[in-house]
């Protein structure tokens, strides 16, 4: 059984450029803490408009060290955008599959 990634950050290059949460397949389903970094300073936007992409105009907008909880089947379908470059989140995996489970044998 793989190891799934419990944590993780993602930043927006560019203001306006939706990016997902990430692109890795070992993520996998379950409820996941989002929390804006502390040193942003404009408005992060989460979400997916079914287009793969997030915007001010559908977004959920998460302020500097505002923090959400999302369930979801995939966080590779979850977009980040800000209002501002450099802008960021950090994620936490708080339920789903391995949480809470004995590591694997060595």
């Amino acid at each position: 059984m793989a190891i799934l990634v419990m944590s993780g950050q993602k930043s927006v290059t560019t203001a306006g450029t939706a990016v997902a949460f990430t692109t890795l397949s070992t993520v996998g389903a379950g409820t996941f803490l989002v929390k804006a970094l502390p040193g942003n300073t404009g408005v992060c936007y989460i979400g997916n408009d079914a287009a793969s992409d997030v915007t001010s105009s559908n977004g959920f907008p998460l302020s500097a060290s505002e923090t959400a909880l999302i369930t979801v089947t995939a966080l590779t379908q979850v977009y980040l955008d800000a209002t501002a470059d450099a802008q960021g989140i950090a994620w936490f995996r708080i339920e789903g599959e391995n949480v809470g489970n004995a590591p694997p044998a060595a």
